[in-house]
């Protein structure tokens, strides 16, 4: 059975279940191509020798995003159309550029996020220059024109309420809704830092920060040290 077989099948299934009638035709397509995707996968880690890793059954509570590949879905200022589902208003945090691609729709944490992937022609000027980049521990990084760019460890700062939430969640019985409630706050948590440091690393200027070179040269001295002590041992 490949994917093609299955993506024929698709509309006899629709005729048999009325509920596949209220989901787009593309967004099924797409979730019969994630499938063909994982067993791909599988078979070539399994040819190469690798941990081949069986594809896990996707059920209601492990499923948190769908997607239309091609059409179904319009964006017009703070408003996206989804077909079968409706007209939306959105917070649109930065202006689309480029031609719009596919949209995905995905649930995250009880907040509802959709994804548009664009095609746009880069747009690069050359400089002419070039700087060193050195990732230590102690700082971030250090550029061979002496600029020092510590870390903010997000992570570090935060372990106080971390530890706070997963001694609550702990102590919560497995399968009550206390527990669920638990681990839904622990989980907004963990996404807060992953957003923090995503932020940083695109917008930051003692972090994240775009070199207007041509080479970018980076360098971690630490993991060098480690390798070549691994040598002379």
């Amino acid at each position: 059975m490949t994917f093609y077989s299955q993506k024929k099948e698709l509309p006899a299934l629709k005729k048999a279940c009325e509920e596949y009638k209220t989901v787009h035709s593309q967004v099924l397509q797409n979730v019969v191509e994630r499938l063909d995707k994982a067993y791909q996968a599988f078979f070539r880690r399994v040819k190469r020798g690798e941990k081949a890793g069986f594809p896990r059954f996707k059920g209601r509570n492990r499923y948190h995003s769908f997607t239309y590949p091609q059409s179904g879905f319009s964006l017009e200022g703070k408003y996206i159309t989804l077909s079968k589902v409706g007209t939306i208003r959105i917070k649109l945090h930065r202006q689309v550029q480029g031609i719009i691609k596919t949209c995905t729709v995905l649930a995250k944490n009880g907040r509802y996020y959709v994804c548009l992937s664009c095609e746009e022609e880069p747009k690069i000027q050359a400089t002419g220059g070039s700087v060193g980049i050195d990732l230590g521990v102690r700082h971030l990084a250090i550029t061979s024109d002496g600029d020092f760019h510590d870390a903010p460890k997000y992570l570090r700062k935060s372990e106080r309420q971390l530890k706070k939430l997963q001694r609550i969640v702990s102590r919560r019985k497995k399968g009550s809704n206390r527990r669920k409630k638990a681990v839904a706050l622990l989980a907004k948590k963990h996404e807060y830092i992953a957003n923090q440091r995503r932020n940083n690393a695109h917008r930051c200027p003692s972090c994240g920060f775009e070199c207007d070179r041509d080479i970018n040269a980076a360098k971690n001295i630490l993991k060098r040290a480690v390798q070549q002590r691994q040598n002379v041992s």
